[in-house]
C-alpha cells in the first residue's frame, strides 16, 4: 500500500504556541429537510453499563414512589426525567448526597408533586460600563414554529424519534439534488451550511450548527458583538506557519456547536463546582492530517455557568486552545513521536490530549481500531495532567469522520508523520465518502472563573460580573482598547467563581449518529435522505478542506 507522507513542517507549523505568559436546524436548511432527518435520526441508547431511560409520556399520569434505589449508569438528571421530577427538586430532598456522585444501590428520597422546588428565575444583573454594549437581559422563548410548506407538518425533535427509512417523497424547490453548481460567491465571515437553498448552490465546506437568533436569546447577548461583526473567525485566530492567518489559509475548519441546554443541568461533571445549562462554541480543525497533528487551536466560547444552589450567569470568552499530546488511538496510552510534544511527558490517558485512530502497514485497523469508514477523533483542552492552555474555558471535541488515519503499524515507535486518506488512500477523493469532517461537535465545555476577579465588580460575593480583556491564554489584562491576539474580549454576568463542567449528549453511544449529527447532505436517487437510508450516498461535494 503507497502511504502519504507529511513533511515535518507542516506538522510543527501551523499553530506553534508562543511562551505561556438540542442542535438546532441549519437555517438555510429547508423546514421538510428537517422533518424527514428528524425522523430518520436513531431514538437515544441506554447509557453503557446502565438502563435506557425515556421521559414520561405528556399527560400521562405518573405515580412518584417516596423512595427510589439508584441503578449503575443513572445520573439525577435521568432518575428525574423518569418520573416527570425537577432535577433541583430531586437535590433538594436528598441534602446529604453528592449528585455529581451517584452510587448504585443508593436510595434517594423522591419529592412527591405538593413538595416540588419552585425554581424562579435569578435576579436581573446590570452589566459595568465598557466598549461593549451591554446586553439586554432576554427571557428565553422555544423558536417559532417553522414556516412550512402546503402539507407539511412540524418536524419533531430530532433526538428523539426511531428511524423510519425513506427518502424524502418528492423534490421540493430549493433542495438540495445531485448535481448542483458549487456557490459562485463565498463570504468568509459568515456562517453557512453545506447546502445555500437560495441560491440553489452548495459550497465545498461548512461551519457547523448554529442559530445565531436563538444563542442570543439564551445568552442574552449578540456574540457577533465581540468579533467585529463576524460569524466565522475571530481577531485572535492562530497563524499558518508560512504567515498565513488562520481564517485564509484554513477556513474551513471553523465549526460552530450550539445547544439551549444540557443533560443534569447546572450539575458539575467533571470539574465542578458548578455545572452548564446550553453553550454556544466555535472551535476550529479540519479533517486533514496536517490539523489533526497540531497542538494549538483556536475558540470562541460563550456558555451559561450555574449551580444547585440558583447561581446562574454568562460566560463569554476566546483565545488559544492547547490539546497538548497528540495519541493513537483514544485511550490507546500511546503518544505519537512528534517533536512539540509536552515535556515532561505524561500519562496518554490523561488531558490535554487529541486523539486519531491509525492503520497498519497492510490497510487493516486491527491492531488500531474496529472502525473502518468513520474513524474517531477525541480532542481534550482541559489541563488535568499538565499546567497549559487557556486559563478560564477549555473544550471536549468529538469527529466520527475525519480525513486521515495515522501509521501505526509499530507501536512502539509511532510514525506520526505518515497517513492513509480515509476515502482515496494515497489521496483524497470525494465521491462517495464519508470521512469529510462533518460530525464534529463539543461535547464538554470545561473551565474555571478565578477567584481573584471575585472583587472586580468591587463587591465579594462569589459572583462575577465585569468585562474587559484576556491575553490569548485568559490572563487578565490592561489597556487594551480593541480586539487582537493578546486583547481578546472577556465578558462575565453574574457568573459563580470556581471550576465549571457540563457534558451534552451522554445520553447517546459517544460515536453515534445521534451524539455526532450528519452535517453532509446524502440521496437516495435525487432526493435528500438520511445517513445510512436505503442506497444513501454521501454528496461528494465536501472538499479536503473542511
Amino acid at each position: 500500500m503507497k502511504r502519504l507522507g507529511l513533511v515535518m513542517i507542516l506538522v510543527l507549523g501551523a499553530c506553534t504556541p508562543s511562551p505561556r505568559p438540542t442542535r438546532s436546524v441549519e437555517p438555510s436548511r429547508p423546514a421538510e429537510i428537517a422533518q424527514f432527518r428528524a425522523s430518520a435520526s436513531p431514538g437515544p441508547s441506554a447509557t453503557p453499563g446502565g438502563p435506557k431511560e425515556t421521559a414520561p409520556p405528556s399527560g400521562a399520569p405518573v405515580v412518584v414512589p417516596s423512595t427510589y434505589t439508584v441503578q449503575a449508569g443513572e445520573r439525577i438528571y435521568s432518575i428525574a426525567r423518569k418520573f416527570g421530577l425537577d432535577p433541583k427538586s430531586v437535590i433538594a430532598a436528598n441534602p446529604g448526597i453528592d449528585p455529581n456522585r451517584l452510587v448504585p444501590g443508593q436510595v434517594l428520597n423522591l419529592p412527591q408533586p405538593d413538595n416540588l422546588l419552585k425554581v424562579t428565575a435569578p435576579a436581573k444583573i446590570t452589566p459595568v460600563p465598557s466598549g461593549i454594549p451591554a446586553p439586554t437581559e432576554t427571557q428565553w422563548q422555544p423558536p417559532t414554529a417553522t414556516q412550512l410548506p402546503p402539507g407539511a407538518t412540524q418536524p419533531p425533535d430530532q433526538t428523539k424519534q426511531a428511524p423510519t427509512p425513506g427518502p424524502l417523497p418528492t423534490p421540493y424547490p430549493g433542495a438540495p439534488y445531485p448535481g448542483a453548481p458549487l456557490c459562485a460567491t463565498h463570504n468568509p465571515t459568515a456562517y453557512h451550511t453545506l447546502w445555500n437553498s437560495a441560491e440553489e448552490c452548495h459550497y465545498d465546506h461548512e461551519h457547523g450548527s448554529m442559530d445565531f437568533g436563538q444563542a442570543a436569546a439564551l445568552l442574552g447577548v449578540d456574540l457577533t458583538t465581540f468579533t467585529g461583526g463576524q460569524q466565522i473567525s475571530y481577531p485572535w485566530q492562530t497563524m499558518h506557519h508560512d504567515g498565513c492567518l488562520e481564517n485564509d489559509c484554513k477556513h474551513g475548519g471553523y465549526k460552530w456547536t450550539f445547544k439551549t441546554t444540557n443533560e443534569d443541568p447546572c450539575i458539575a461533571a467533571e470539574v465542578g463546582p458548578n455545572g452548564t445549562d446550553g453553550y454556544a462554541v466555535q472551535f476550529h480543525g479540519r479533517g486533514d492530517a496536517e490539523d489533526n497533528l497540531t497542538r494549538v487551536h483556536s475558540s470562541f466560547i460563550a456558555v451559561v455557568v450555574c449551580n444547585v444552589q440558583g447561581q446562574r450567569g454568562v460566560l463569554v470568552t476566546g483565545g488559544w486552545q492547547d490539546y497538548g499530546q497528540r495519541v493513537s488511538t483514544y485511550q490507546s496510552g500511546v503518544v505519537m513521536a512528534l517533536s512539540d510534544q509536552p515535556q515532561p511527558s505524561f500519562r496518554a490517558l490523561l488531558s490535554p490530549y487529541w486523539s486519531l485512530d491509525c492503520y497498519n502497514d497492510d490497510g487493516a485497523q486491527t491492531d488500531c481500531g474496529s472502525r473502518f469508514i468513520h474513524s474517531d477523533v477525541t480532542a481534550v483542552s482541559r489541563p488535568q495532567a499538565a499546567d497549559l492552555g487557556h486559563r478560564v474555558a477549555q473544550i471536549l471535541i468529538r469527529s466520527r469522520d475525519p480525513y486521515v488515519w495515522v501509521n501505526g503499524s509499530t507501536r512502539d515507535d509511532l510514525n506520526a508523520q505518515t497517513f492513509r486518506w480515509v476515502c482515496g488512500v494515497t489521496g483524497y477523493n470525494p465521491v462517495g465518502c464519508e470521512g469529510n469532517n462533518t460530525t464534529g461537535t463539543i461535547h464538554q465545555v470545561y473551565g474555571n472563573v478565578p477567584s481573584e476577579w471575585d472583587s472586580l465588580d468591587g463587591v465579594v460575593d462569589g459572583l462575577v460580573t465585569w468585562q474587559g480583556y484576556t491575553d490569548r491564554w485568559g490572563n487578565r489584562v490592561e489597556g487594551c482598547s480593541g480586539s487582537s491576539l493578546d486583547c481578546v474580549p472577556v465578558y462575565l454576568r453574574g457568573v459563580p467563581v470556581g471550576g465549571f463542567s457540563g457534558t451534552f449528549d451522554n445520553e447517546f453511544p459517544a460515536f453515534s449518529q445521534a451524539a455526532l449529527p450528519e452535517r453532509d447532505i446524502y440521496f437516495c436517487g435525487v432526493v435528500v435522505c438520511y445517513e445510512g437510508g436505503p442506497g444513501a450516498v454521501p454528496s461528494g461535494w465536501v472538499s479536503e478542506n473542511n
